[in-house]
């Protein structure tokens, strides 16, 4: 995410290619004042994973979406942020295939290293953590009903009578294709929001090949990947076995496909000046959209997407894009995007402890304020250890993962020596958050 240098920021500083080089100044040939139009996708994942932060702390005081409506109903609908940044995913991914040079091998190592190391030593901080979690449901009775705590309780247990199967199944990142069938709660054991990791990286290992039908000349190949995703979302609804979240790729193929999609539409208008209603006309067909459905949430990333997209496609100097992007753009979201991947799955073990501390000394507060003071507490420390995780362990193994990826063009295994010679352009993060 941004401050990681070289491959995994968003500012596309110097005098960038392409996607950004249609805003600078024709007089001076330099970058305009804005860093770069891609810049708020930083700050949108921040206020994604804040949403998903919200959400599972009124869960863990007992709160549930049904019989909500609404805000509320909104923010503990924690699906719907994940679903938005697998968009952003499929976005990103693609432009990052399409500006640097590079084979599968250093695609695939860059992208291990950016998912694994954070991962997995949550992962192992869980495991014991799991027995805290269990004693919170145990002691919360004045928040939640008998049913979740049976349903809380059941759950904890069969991750550890399988620990056997999950142990090496998120160790080689593919927790998320196990069906319930074979392995219950496979995809969210002991780090519930890890299911995202595995689905984030079955996208990383089929990408490059989606993205060389994508651009390919032949167009049997791009209405073959047309074929193959329209295959995959059918099958995943009536043929494959359920996978909880759905964590497995067919079961979210189509914001990976929109989002591939849309870097393309922005490619194409990103080359030409475009008016400065683009953000307003985005915003109505968002509302018409969301408006018309029959069934209004599913729709909701994808409507915050299509207004997101056209505050992109706007010039940096328009009154839409100067009134909106300080909101993704000023320091402190910027900050939280960059640590955003950490504190995505960072988040609920911190709930797991700061909701012991609320239960042991304050035990007698209010549903409503055990919720408040838990999401406040939990906000805080939060990003406090995923300032930690970034700075001394996420971004020293981006650059070991960057060095690495690079290190296999001097060994003479893929390019040509101009390609063996080539700075990459900085491109937004690449993570899932």
């Amino acid at each position: 995410m941004q401050g990681v240098p070289h491959l995994d920021s968003l500012e596309l500083k110097g005098h960038p290619h392409g996607l950004v080089q249609a805003h600078s100044d024709p007089s001076s040939g330099t970058p305009s004042a804005a860093v770069s139009r891609l810049q708020p996708i930083e700050g949108l994942r921040a206020y994604l994973v804040l949403w998903a932060l919200a959400g599972h702390a009124f869960w863990a005081a007992g709160y549930e979406p049904e019989g909500l409506s609404g805000l509320p109903k909104l923010v503990l609908l924690t699906h719907l942020p994940v679903n938005l940044a697998i968009i952003i995913s499929g976005f990103v991914i693609f432009l990052s295939l399409d500006k640097q040079r590079e084979t599968y091998q250093q695609f695939i190592v860059r992208r291990f290293f950016r998912l694994f190391p954070v991962f997995i030593l949550l992962v192992v901080v869980a495991i014991p953590l799991s027995i805290l979690a269990l004693w919170n449901v145990t002691h919360a009775g004045q928040y939640l009903t008998s049913d979740q705590i049976e349903h809380l309780t059941a759950s904890i247990g069969s991750w550890w009578e399988n620990i056997q199967w999950h142990l090496p199944l998120h160790l080689l990142m593919i927790h998320g294709l196990v069906p319930e069938i074979l392995v219950t709660e496979a995809s969210q054991a002991f780090v519930q929001p890890a299911w995202v990791v595995s689905l984030e990286w079955q996208f990383y290992l089929v990408a490059p090949l989606a993205f060389a039908w994508a651009v390919s000349s032949k167009p049997l190949r791009r209405l073959g990947l047309c074929a193959v995703c329209l295959a995959l979302f059918m099958a995943a609804r009536y043929v494959l076995p359920n996978v909880m979240h759905g964590a497995a790729l067919p079961f979210h193929v189509e914001y990976f496909f929109l989002g591939a999609a849309s870097y393309f539409i922005y490619k194409r208008r990103a080359a030409h000046q475009l008016a400065d209603t683009a953000f307003p006309m985005a915003c109505c067909l968002a509302v018409f959209l969301v408006w018309v459905s029959s069934s209004v949430w599913p729709l909701v990333p994808i409507g915050l997407w299509v207004m997101f997209l056209g505050l992109l496609l706007e010039q940096p100097s328009s009154f839409s894009f100067r009134l909106v992007s300080p909101l993704l753009t000023n320091p402190l979201v910027q900050y939280l995007g960059r640590i955003s991947y950490s504190m995505y799955l960072s988040h609920i073990l911190v709930i797991i402890v700061m909701q012991y501390a609320l239960l042991t000394w304050a035990p007698d507060l209010s549903q409503f304020v055990h919720a408040g003071m838990l999401l406040a507490c939990a906000t805080a420390a939060t990003i406090v250890v995923s300032a930690g995780l970034y700075h001394y362990l996420e971004a020293p193994w981006i650059h070991a993962g960057r060095a690495l990826a690079y290190k296999l063009v001097g060994q003479g295994q893929v390019g040509t020596q101009e390609g063996m010679s080539r700075v990459p352009e900085k491109v937004p993060s690449s993570s899932p958050f």
